[in-house]
């Protein structure tokens, strides 16, 4: 008796297992949004940055190491021609352009 248990015990672990390997750090919200790379101008401040970015409704992910005026922004995938063109438009901005994220090839041997 304790050995068939043991035996649907690890069923049930290995496919919650699988079940959290596939779906770990992917969620619906995540999905349907994607990344701008937003660069401003060197003479705006942060206050300027952060109300652009609420009028546009967009969600500041983090800025760019080493240079504060550049910030990647979270936007819904469907509002992301609107979001560009918003930013293009923005007196303070230098440009704006979506965050391709490029895989790099493991290296041949």
């Amino acid at each position: 008796m304790l050995r068939r248990w043991e035996k649907n015990g690890q069923k049930v672990v290995l496919i919650v297992g699988l079940f959290l390997a596939l779906n770990f750090g992917c969620s619906a919200k995540d999905e349907d949004s994607v990344q701008l790379i937003v660069k401003f101008k060197e003479s705006s401040n942060e206050a300027q940055r952060e109300s652009v970015h609420k009028q546009i409704g967009a969600q500041k992910v983090r800025s760019l190491y080493g240079d504060p005026s550049t910030d990647v922004v979270k936007v819904r995938s469907k509002a992301l021609a609107s979001a560009l063109k918003a930013y293009q438009q923005s007196s303070i901005v230098k440009y704006a352009e979506k965050d391709l994220k490029l895989g790099i090839p493991p290296n041949e041997k």
